[in-house]
């Protein structure tokens, strides 16, 4: 109890002494001389002045680093490529700081110009690899490139022209090898070869493929182009096989030919317009040697005429007037004509024969004046006396038993040799139609 009592007195005797020295020092200080307070307020006043100062300079040297930054962005007023995010981002951060809010909205105004500028590389970059556009580009990036970079200023649009120019050139390029491929197929697969498809047509869709820069697209259609490529050569292998066969056929048909080399004589040339029993009997005749000096104009005067076609030649051997009726003279009296005036008793009437006995003629190399019609083998019409009035007179020279042709020296044609070849099919059907009337010069 003793010993808590002095506890007691020994700590109020503490806080005691503590009391007198606390009274103690305020006194000291308050009996401090006015002249020691001056001087301390002018230490504060200049304090006060040198913190504004710093601040002052912090505000200005941050305004310049904001500035310096934005600045830097550029080279001869352009915004320099390939700006990372966070130099962009430092940029922004430094702005916060400006309090001058004219500066603070000019320099942010430089900035948003640059961020734009940026989009518009971006999209260059997305669509652009080492110069290469990317094969599965999107036309809607293309599109966006465009239209933001027709917002900038003329300047700055120069700088993506070169960019944007590729992308164009190479986009083409793209596309006209992607339809010169699908050209060579007949559906949108690309499964079915087109059965037409030509050598041409491959060159032209492999040139174009070759020629893109972008190698994964080469790679994807190079086995379309190896698969039309086979096809192509299957092709002309069975074009090669074909034009062989042509040939051998022709040269076939050519040899099996049997033409005789008869001259020719032109009715119309020689104006005797209804002449053409006359100038095809005179070539058949010539041709075996006689009347070689003969005209057809003498030799159409110097035959006879009557009012019956089996003594002569009935109406204008000269003349085409009248149309409507026949100007013909008929086999039986041709024949005798041909014999009398030319004194050869190989020329005979022969109606009624049929086209394999005149082939038989012809083999014998003996040509066949024969009564058909006008207009290229027209089908005959109106027949008065015995004929149509639209048949004509030529002169059988040669036949194909391949082709299953005949050809005739028609005297109407104003041609060299007057030759008018004709399938064997409609020769007989107008010839038996006409009534089988022919002379033969054996």
């Amino acid at each position: 109890m003793k010993n808590n009592s002095r506890v007691i007195v020994l700590t109020w005797l503490v806080i005691f002494m503590m009391i007198v020295c606390v009274g103690a020092y305020f006194c000291s200080a308050y009996l401090k001389s006015e002249e020691e307070n001056r001087k301390i307020l002018e230490f504060l006043e200049q304090e006060e002045i040198r913190l504004i100062k710093l601040e002052e300079e912090r505000i200005a040297n941050l305004e310049k680093i904001a500035y310096d930054g934005v600045n830097a962005l550029y080279e001869n007023d352009i915004p320099r490529l390939k700006i990372t995010d966070e130099t962009i981002n430092d940029v922004q951060a430094n702005l916060l700081e400006i309090l001058d809010e004219e500066l603070k909205k000019e320099l942010s105004e430089k900035l948003e110009e640059i961020v734009k500028f940026r989009e518009v590389e971006a999209l260059v970059n997305k669509l652009l690899v080492d110069g290469v556009l990317v094969s599965n580009y999107d036309d809607d990036d293309i599109s966006d490139l465009k239209a933001k970079c027709e917002k900038l200023n003329l300047e700055w649009q120069k700088v993506f022209e070169d960019d944007i120019g590729k992308i164009d050139k190479q986009k083409s390029n793209i596309l006209k090898a992607r339809k010169n491929v699908k050209a060579l197929f007949s559906d949108n697969n690309m499964t079915k070869v087109k059965t037409n498809v030509t050598r041409n047509m491959y060159n032209t869709a492999n040139k174009s493929v070759n020629g893109l820069l972008q190698k994964d697209l080469i790679k994807e259609y190079k086995p379309y182009l190896e698969k039309v490529l086979k096809v192509v050569e299957e092709n002309e292998e069975k074009a090669r096989k074909e034009k062989e066969e042509k040939e051998r056929r022709e040269a076939e048909i050519k040899a099996a030919w049997v033409i005789l080399k008869t001259p020719y004589i032109s009715q119309t040339s020689n104006k005797v317009y209804n002449g053409c029993e006359a100038a095809s009997l005179l070539m058949g005749l010539q041709y075996k040697g006689y009347l070689k000096g003969m005209s057809l104009r003498t030799y159409a005067e110097a035959m006879p005429k009557s009012d019956n076609p089996h003594e002569g030649f009935v109406s204008d051997i000269f003349n085409l007037e009248p149309r409507d009726i026949p100007h013909w003279i008929a086999p039986d009296a041709l024949a005798r004509y041909g014999r009398n005036s030319s004194g050869y008793n190989g020329v005979s009437d022969i109606t009624g024969a049929s086209v394999d006995y005149l082939k038989k003629e012809l083999d014998k190399g003996n040509p066949v004046v024969v009564y058909i019609t006008g207009g290229n083998f027209a089908e005959p019409k109106n027949f008065t006396d015995e004929v149509p009035v639209n048949f004509h007179v030529v002169l059988l020279i040669g036949y194909n038993p391949i082709s299953k042709q005949l050809v005739v020296n028609d005297p109407w044609t104003k041609s060299s040799d007057g030759k008018i070849y004709v399938s064997e099919s409609k020769f007989t059907s107008i010839y038996n139609a006409v009534g089988k009337k022919a002379v033969v010069i054996r």
